[in-house]
């Protein structure tokens, strides 16, 4: 946890095999720059998991102190928490290739603030429950907005609770693609 909250511009994490369970708050308010972002990835070849075994809070939290911008999460398992990955104040964030699960509420949710060029690519996204959405962004009747974003190419499914939808983006957002994505 340590080490993630610590990562400076131009960096780079390589996860290894494992499961890494997290039960206090995990906050990435970390920021790299259009020529050094920061990389948080698997080792090739690993499939490291970062879980919370209750869901007294999310697993992993982005931007939630400060804004958190040009950070890559490729490769990962996040499961467990209340919601398994909560983006608040954030731009330029890519999730790419990792399974996000088996989560208290939302797999993803964008809705605390305005967010902007967020790319979510190649994801496996399933075993909600609560509101259940897979990808939430933006929020209720424009109070927050995401805009510029990419969702491509993932697969979405078993999303389950009151609701389940795959992907849910709120009115008011704008300029965003959603492609060729598998929902069931």
């Amino acid at each position: 946890k340590a080490v993630l909250q610590s990562l400076s511009p131009g960096e780079e994490l390589r996860i290894g095999a494992g499961t890494w369970t997290i039960d206090s708050l995990l906050d990435l308010s970390i920021s790299g720059t259009p020529s050094a972002p920061i990389w948080i990835t698997a080792q090739p070849g690993a499939k490291p998991v970062i879980t919370r075994s209750d869901a007294s809070q999310n697993t992993v939290n982005v931007g939630q102190s400060a804004k958190a911008q040009y950070l890559l999460l490729r490769g990962l398992e996040i499961t467990g928490g209340d919601i398994a990955l909560r983006i608040h104040e954030a731009a330029h964030v890519w999730v790419d290739q990792c399974e996000l699960h088996d989560c208290a509420n939302n797999a993803v949710a964008a809705n605390s603030a305005d967010v902007d060029h967020l790319y979510f690519t190649r994801n496996e996204i399933h075993g909600t429950s609560g509101y259940g959405e897979g990808i939430y962004l933006g929020a209720n009747m424009g109070a927050t907005v995401a805009h510029d974003c990419v969702i491509a190419q993932n697969h979405v499914y078993d999303t389950g609770g009151e609701q389940g939808d795959g992907i849910e983006l709120k009115q008011g957002s704008w300029g965003n693609l959603i492609a060729e994505n598998f929902i069931h």
